[in-house]
């Protein structure tokens, strides 16, 4: 299987979308790390993404007890 250009470039522009959402999010919130998120989720954003999610729901919720 080969990725057309295109194609590629769409799976790119994705990952640069989504890991800078990611950090962005990370840095407002004060999640630690956030470029290491970040880099994360454009490298891994298919298990990057959701442990991100897991990571800062678990973190909302602790810190409300």
């Amino acid at each position: 299987m080969e990725l057309s250009t295109a194609e590629f470039v769409a799976a790119w522009a994705l990952a640069a979308a989504a890991a800078t959402a990611v950090f962005v999010h990370a840095g407002r919130k004060g999640v630690s790390h956030p470029t290491a998120w970040g880099a994360g989720v454009f490298l891994f954003l298919g298990i990057a993404l959701p442990l991100y999610v897991i990571h800062y729901h678990r973190r909302k919720r602790a810190a409300r007890r």
